[in-house]
């Protein structure tokens, strides 16, 4: 409810991506909106039930509306307060770890050591989370918003307890008189047992951190695309902006079922694209290229969705706001990523689709498919992440 105040400006953009667990509890027409929703319903039909108002006096209604609004009000500032509070104690939190990511990134360039045995626990979980079964993947992910907020208001109570404390006066411990039995001489044996002091321990050679560089992209093809989408509505906007770029250039056709496009392109490849949506069963597998179409909380459970059904080499389009993020976790070799900084929108996803399937035809290489993508587009150079570019390195440094 709050981030349609603050969103689409430079602050508000900012002070929600430091809350993206918040954003996924308190979305617009989100499960607590909509449990708010039906509970105005019922309070309202509770007190009106299906009366007509004319047959009531003045006063009734007075009354009866009086109740409703003080009700319904109550209802709304609980949720207004509850939120404000998660977010808040969110960006508290999350706010605190980055700058003490920062510290700790600044320390790094002076402790080599730390640096190298922080990169070794990273190695060791990255390995461990690629052994997580899927099911405890899909589980984590449901609760992981739910858990985020829940730790950040507990972590803000128990600060505010901290402080609190610090201007209690401390219990003073009791004054003990001093051993009357004399301490003996260095030389004299005491009876206890000398250790001599551990002996330093070779440091150990660090190892190289690893950049996630995709395969060359003659490696990758376009035949075969899956558009897996989080619900009935995102498939639809996908089906009509497929629709509204059949323009003479390129020949789309969808079928009857609604669950596949044909497209032949200007360069005459024929691509098939099964239109999935998210619980339905993938018809195929070997898709060289996957759009995951939802909001951003959508793209990782999407992607574990999908896994499976990818092609040896296999082009991720993440179409979710923000899903850059997603690019550390996502990399491999033979997975490259294309995904946003910005805010996601459907007509620009599908644009995007198209431009890849026909630029792959005509490019060797991720430089050129990169700087033809570019140049016919402000919003792919100013907001997308393209494979083997620096900033596509630097988010994938493992």
């Amino acid at each position: 409810m709050i981030e349609r105040l603050i969103e689409d400006t430079k602050l508000g953009d900012f002070i929600l991506d430091s809350q993206p667990s918040a954003n996924s509890i308190f979305a617009e027409n989100g499960a607590l909106e909509r449990s708010l929703e039906k509970s105005v319903n019922f309070t309202y039909d509770s007190l009106y039930g299906n009366r007509n108002t004319s047959d009531m006096s003045n006063k009734e209604k007075a009354l009866r509306l009086a109740t409703a609004s003080a009700l319904i009000g109550t209802m709304g500032s609980t949720y207004v307060a509850a939120e404000t509070a998660c977010r808040l104690s969110e960006s508290a939190v999350r706010g605190t770890g980055r700058l003490a990511e920062l510290g700790y990134q600044k320390a790094a360039n002076q402790w080599v050591n730390v640096e190298d045995f922080g990169q070794k626990v990273a190695d060791n979980y990255k390995h461990l989370k690629k052994r997580i079964p899927k099911s405890a993947k899909n589980l984590f992910h449901k609760i992981k918003d739910y858990l985020v907020v829940g730790l950040s208001v507990a972590a803000i109570g128990l600060s505010y307890s901290g402080i609190k404390s610090c201007g209690e006066e401390p219990e003073l411990a009791p004054i003990v008189a001093p051993d009357p039995r004399p301490t003996p001489e260095p030389d004299q044996d005491d009876g206890r047992i000398y250790v001599p002091p551990p002996r330093p321990q070779p440091t150990p050679t660090p190892e190289p951190t690893r950049v996630q560089t995709a395969n060359p992209l003659n490696q990758f093809d376009n035949e075969r695309v899956l558009a897996y989408c989080a619900n009935e509505m995102e498939k639809d906007y996908v089906i009509e902006t497929l629709r509204t770029n059949d323009n003479g250039v390129r020949d789309i056709q969808i079928n009857n079922s609604r669950n596949q496009a044909t497209i032949v392109n200007a360069h005459g490849t024929e691509v098939t694209v099964d239109l999935v949506v998210d619980g339905e069963r993938i018809p195929g597998n070997d898709y060289g290229i996957i759009t995951l179409r939802g909001h951003v909380q959508d793209m990782i459970p999407l992607q574990i969705d999908t896994e499976s059904h990818e092609a040896e080499n296999t082009v991720y389009l993440l179409g979710g706001c923000r899903s850059a993020q997603f690019i550390d976790d996502l990399a491999e070799p033979n997975r490259a990523v294309i995904a946003s900084t910005g805010t996601g929108y459907g007509p620009m996803n599908t644009y995007l689709l198209l431009r890849v399937i026909d630029e792959m035809d005509t490019n060797n290489t991720w430089a050129e498919l990169n700087r033809d993508l570019r140049a016919n587009s402000e919003r792919v150079r100013n907001e997308f992440v393209l494979p083997n570019t620096t900033e596509y390195q630097r988010r994938s440094r493992r």
